[in-house]
């Protein structure tokens, strides 16, 4: 399955933040979950080089940086702000689809990674789209994925669901 990545237009959705200024979060609009139907946001947390927007550059690349099953934000996977500096890398965790602590018995099942991808896609899709449309340069060309143990299963995911992006 290619899926490009124009699909997520974040352009068209009226009430997408814009990019902090610094090291932050910001909650953008996500695919309807069949399980939960009606509007659905995703949190998202950048880390830039230099803690600040300004540290990006032509050199800097973007990571989706994927916490684990039951996780949030970077909790077992790689260290966002270390990450960020080290390699200069805009680094995007993302609490997709069923982040936090999972009852099974109080939720609907674990679609293997389907919804998690999607939402991960859409949060780099943010993040570059805003990057391109504040005229800000990026290294297009450095775009990877990395989790810990689930979120690992989620980078799987994005290289499955969008093989050209990384």
């Amino acid at each position: 399955i290619l899926i490009s990545m124009s699909i997520f237009n974040i352009k068209a959705a009226a009430h997408t933040p814009a990019l902090p200024d610094s090291d932050g979060q910001v909650e953008i609009p996500a695919q309807e979950w069949p399980y939960a139907p009606g509007p659905r946001t995703i949190k998202v947390f950048i880390h830039y080089p230099g803690h600040a927007l300004s540290g990006v550059g032509p050199q800097t690349g973007l990571m989706l940086d994927l916490h684990n099953w039951g996780g949030f934000h970077a909790i077992g996977a790689p260290d966002p702000r270390q990450l960020a500096d080290r390699y200069n890398l805009v680094t995007i965790c993302v609490d997709y689809l069923q982040s936090g602590p999972h009852n099974p018995e109080n939720v609907p099942p674990y679609d293997l990674g389907y919804f998690q991808a999607l939402d991960a896609l859409r949060a780099l899709r943010y993040v570059s789209a805003s990057l391109d449309a504040r005229g800000l340069p990026y290294a297009h060309g450095r775009i990877y994925a990395a989790g810990g143990s689930g979120g690992g299963n989620v980078a799987l995911m994005v290289n499955k669901l969008a093989p050209r992006t990384f």
